[in-house]
């Protein structure tokens, strides 16, 4: 897991105003059993400490019939170090792919909303303004991450925080509560 990140009162103004527009035009979401299309945020350290994990678990999701884009955000503002190999369900990005405010610039945007997402899983444990950012500038209707009181507007399904459990743990919490959905 990252260090937390401390708050910033400009941001936090600005996802006052930013943020309560994108929930005003998020759609109804539809029947979760109808939901086939997932987007899966990490941060590059995540991605390295858990690759086998992670994979493993959007292999069980692709074999329930759900299309997966992963989308990993590297630490640094420097594009040279994004991995130049890339899968097309995989977005590699650096910081200078995101606005001061968290959310994905321009070109991001579009092709996360491109992708038409029925859910975000954040994989995230730490507090960060680009998961809330990312998680509605895909417009999914389903957006899952670990507890964190200040996704409760942003997320509409928070798990227990990750500082209580491990990422296996975490991962199994998402298909107990998808369980039940379903």
């Amino acid at each position: 897991m990252s260090t937390p990140q401390k708050h910033n009162t400009l941001k936090d103004a600005i996802w006052v105003f930013k943020g309560k527009q994108f929930v005003k035009q998020m759609t109804e979401a539809p029947a979760f059993s109808s939901a086939k299309r997932c987007v899966v945020f990490m941060g590059l350290h995540l991605h390295q400490l858990h690759s086998k994990t992670i994979e493993g678990y959007c292999d069980s999701l692709r074999s329930r019939g759900y299309e997966i884009l992963h989308v990993i955000l590297y630490p640094t503002r420097d594009p040279k170090t994004i991995s130049a190999q890339q899968s097309p369900d995989m977005v590699h990005l650096c910081l200078k792919d995101v606005t001061f405010s968290g959310f994905p610039k321009k070109p991001i945007l579009e092709k996360l909303q491109n992708f038409k997402a029925d859910i975000f899983i954040n994989f995230n444990g730490d507090f960060s303004y680009t998961d809330m950012g990312f998680a509605l500038g895909s417009k999914a209707p389903y957006r899952v991450s670990p507890y964190q009181l200040e996704y409760k507007p942003y997320f509409n399904i928070l798990l227990k925080s990750r500082k209580d459990e491990s990422l296996p743990e975490y991962l199994k919490s998402i298909d107990n509560f998808f369980k039940h959905l379903s």
